[in-house]
């Protein structure tokens, strides 16, 4: 989106300067401008769907789709198609509602009809929806833990053990044994 930016901005630069400076490339400036233009635009748009999908992620209302029909528009971004969608959406205590998006999906994941999946979207727009990921997305200023090492499953059941027997659900025996167990001892 940067880059868009960036090379429209410069299109349109360099065109302006080519019809004041040039005036005999008037028309190669202008189509330079026009280029620049649409760069600028394209990049609004891209801009503007990224934070209306953020923006559902972020607030939209949760409930569960049921895949009722995909259809390929013959448009790919990236290699991915964009396909339409007809859905169910299902809210526990809410009557279903149907509702038709297209959306770009990952080539190598594409939703089938019958599938079920979690979804945010605009009560009032119920169009306006979103395939949610199955745990929230983490906010920017997260980062992803490392790998689990073999020592961090340990002691993540160590830890799990001790707690059981500091709440009184194991005794130290039954703690000694699953220790011994978790630690390969006999």
């Amino acid at each position: 989106m940067t880059f868009l930016r960036l090379l429209g901005a410069g299109f349109l630069l360099a065109g302006a300067a080519v019809c004041i400076f040039s005036p005999e490339l008037m028309s190669m400036g202008i189509a330079w401008v026009v280029t620049g233009s649409v760069l600028l635009g394209t990049a609004q748009v891209v801009a503007s769907s990224a934070a209306k999908h953020e923006g559902l992620l972020q607030t939209g209302k949760a409930g569960r789709a049921t895949i009722l029909s995909a259809t390929d528009t013959g448009v790919t971004l990236n290699n991915n198609p964009r396909v339409r969608f007809r859905v169910r959406i299902e809210v526990p205590g809410d009557p279903p509602i149907e509702a038709t998006c297209a959306l770009v999906v990952s080539r190598v994941a594409v939703p089938r009809v019958g599938e079920v999946l979690p979804v945010r979207f605009d009560p009032q727009r119920p169009d306006d929806f979103v395939f949610a990921p199955a745990s929230p997305p983490p906010s920017s200023a997260s980062t992803s833990p490392p790998p689990r090492t073999h020592g961090d499953d340990l002691l993540g059941q160590l830890e799990r053990l001790a707690d059981l027997r500091d709440r009184g659900a194991l005794s130290p025996e039954e703690f000694a044994a699953a220790k011994r167990k978790v630690l390969g001892e006999k």
